[in-house]
């Protein structure tokens, strides 16, 4: 099971180029809440040691979405 700190940067920053693309393929206008959603989507699979590490890691995917933009 994965912690919030077992992610390197460069996993987090492909998962938030993935997630900018999903949501802009699906939304014209969108904001923080969609991208921290697509995040979510797309850690669905993954086990964490905890819902904190996998709200942290969600978070920290849409910021980096978020700057991406």
């Amino acid at each position: 099971m994965l912690h919030r700190d077992d992610l390197g940067e460069a996993i987090l920053a492909d998962a938030a180029s993935a997630v900018v693309a999903t949501v802009a393929e699906h939304h014209a206008t969108y904001g923080r809440q969609n991208l921290l959603a697509e995040a979510h989507r797309l850690l669905h699979g993954v086990r964490f040691a905890s819902p904190d590490d996998r709200v942290a890691v969600a978070d920290h995917i849409a910021e980096l979405a978020i700057a991406a933009l």
